[in-house]
């Protein structure tokens, strides 16, 4: 086997498991959550490799949520999380689109 094909295999692995996962999360719906009013839309760069256009994705709506709603940036305590990725015909590259509702957990 190449070694580039078993180094992608190693890397992309843990996010494609923390992908996966992301669904089996506690929804941010319960008591103890502080949440924005709107949702927040965010374009990923483009990737040959989908895993990585998604962590792009995330990291642009992460960066975003915190720019315009500071504390209330994490992706995985978002509410109405949605992820559309889409592959370009001519490139090949994914590009995924993020939009969620930004919440962070209420301070005591």
């Amino acid at each position: 086997m190449k070694s580039g094909i078993i180094l992608f295999v190693m890397f992309a692995t843990p996010f494609g498991i923390a992908f996966v996962s992301q669904g089996t999360v506690t929804p941010a719906e319960q008591a103890g959550m502080t949440c924005a009013n709107k949702k927040l839309v965010a374009y990923g760069y483009t990737h040959p490799q989908l895993a990585f256009a998604e962590l792009a994705a995330i990291v642009t709506w992460q960066g975003e949520a915190e720019e315009k709603r500071p504390g209330l940036s994490n992706w995985h305590l978002a509410r109405n999380r949605n992820m559309n990725c889409r592959k370009f015909k001519k490139s090949g590259h994914f590009q995924c689109v993020l939009s969620a509702t930004p919440c962070r957990v209420a301070a005591k």
